[in-house]
């Protein structure tokens, strides 16, 4: 069985990268070529290695003959679940996967881990050769290509893509939900299951689906905010055939605290959800997301803040960290330094570095980020929330008259006259105003597990 997946992952992997010139494995090749999530998974110093295809090479070897990893395999169960974390932090996830769905998941595959699941000997030496084969174009590819990240990363997709649909395929189960979809294999991976008779369930992240998803292939996505509807009925490349209703995946760290009780917010601060994009820059953990400088787009945001508290002082300023910024104490006292850089002589104070931002809902009147998450789950619980994207900047969030495009303060024709407004306006004033009850915990939980046709 596995030399016939092998051949079919190497056919498939060949035609998306340099035959397809258009169609749904063009598409998946141009995911497998460009799509910077995913890139983690090298340091950042081997993006400019030449050789990093030999190195790439080395890795899958010590995996494939280093540590072993046992199965997690259930005595009963309807799903798979091909996650990219590990086994051992995984429980939330099936959680989740489970509360949506309304099925159990009987098999946790690891992306990660795969090589070192249980193989014959015979099996490993498949993997070996075919690692050389795949190798035997791929390293010259990377030696000359400006894009030799993601030549080079094809070998542990291939190879993944491979043993994950072996231990499918004998497990005797055809659904396969697929987490953390950003990866770049997503959508060829949905092409080669799906050709072994698997149906595709696919799990994004509460993110809008234009940052790391703009080409989407499967035959169900679970939806965890409206905004997400709205996007699959804009982006072309996006098809699905159905959508399962659920809630952001995080909402059961929430939902103890918020999920029955509303705590009056803090009316006199407004509050700055950082992504730490100005630190991860410093420290080459950063990128330019959607070609969009986050760093400087956070700065002029911040900029905007200081103008509006200095002829607004009743207000102050509450600065929620990124976790990249409160990890350590030299990271605090960074961050710090450089929100005083930035804010001068306009005070702010910073939220208690050890509560999680999306459990300090009520430390703030109104919440303002570029582009964080955690504004989202503000929304679900009720609390005021606004993102700030001038014009000119994201070409794709949030696209024009849709939901979240109501509460972008960056396109406002005033920003401290609009600011001023949603501070003194009451929550449930706001939520109508804007059209925003649809976000809310209890109308999407009501729908939670729901499934809908889409028709594009």
């Amino acid at each position: 069985m596995l030399l016939r997946i092998l051949f079919s992952v190497y056919r498939q992997y060949i035609k998306a990268f340099f035959i397809a010139k258009n169609g749904d494995y063009f598409l998946a090749g141009e995911c497998l070529k460009g799509r910077i999530s995913g890139a983690y998974r090298l340091h950042e110093s081997d993006k400019e290695l030449r050789l990093v295809g030999f190195k790439v090479i080395k890795r899958s070897l010590l995996k494939l003959f280093g540590p072993k990893f046992n199965l997690m395999n259930k005595a009963e169960g309807e799903l798979v679940l091909i996650d990219e974390e590990p086994t051992e932090s995984n429980q939330h996830r099936i959680d989740f996967i489970e509360r949506v769905t309304k099925r159990k998941v009987k098999l946790y595959l690891a992306k990660e881990e795969l090589m070192g699941y249980p193989l014959s000997a015979f099996e490993r030496f498949l993997i070996l050769t075919f690692i050389c084969l795949h190798g035997l174009y791929i390293v010259p590819i990377c030696f000359f290509s400006k894009n030799r990240v993601f030549y080079a990363l094809s070998i542990y997709f291939a190879i993944e893509s491979a043993l994950g649909l072996l231990f499918v395929k004998r497990s005797g189960l055809k659904t396969v939900v697929f987490s953390n979809i950003y990866s770049q294999d997503s959508n060829i991976n949905y092409l080669i299951y799906a050709g072994f008779g698997c149906k595709i369930i696919k799990n994004p992240s509460e993110d809008p689906l234009a940052f790391d998803n703009p080409i989407l292939f499967s035959d169900e996505l679970i939806i965890c905010n409206p905004y997400q509807i709205e996007e699959i009925k804009i982006i072309k490349d996006i098809k699905v055939k159905s959508i399962i209703h659920g809630l952001p995946e995080q909402t059961s760290k929430y939902e103890g605290k918020y999920g029955d009780t509303f705590y009056p917010a803090k009316k006199e601060f407004v509050g700055y959800y950082s992504s730490g994009s100005w630190l991860r820059k410093q420290q080459s953990r950063y990128y330019f997301h959607l070609n969009i400088d986050c760093a400087y787009q956070e700065e002029l945001l911040l900029l905007d803040l200081k103008k509006f508290i200095e002829v607004n002082p009743q207000y102050q300023i509450k600065i929620f960290q990124h976790p990249v910024e409160k990890d350590s104490q030299k990271n605090i006292d960074l961050t710090v330094n450089y929100f005083k850089s930035v804010l001068g002589n306009v005070p702010f104070v910073l939220n208690d570095v050890n509560l999680h931002t999306c459990l300090s809902f009520e430390e703030c009147n109104t919440a303002i980020s570029l582009l964080s998450g955690s504004s989202l789950y503000r929304l679900n619980f009720g609390y005021k929330s606004l993102f700030y994207v001038p014009n000119g900047s994201f070409p794709t969030f949030p696209y024009a008259n849709t939901s979240l495009d109501a509460i972008n303060i960056g396109k406002k024709p005033d920003f401290n006259t609009f600011l001023k407004s949603q501070l003194e306006m009451d929550e449930q004033t706001f939520f109508e105003n804007h059209g925003l009850n649809k976000y809310k915990y209890k109308s999407i939980n009501s729908h939670s597990g729901e499934i809908e046709t889409i028709n594009k």
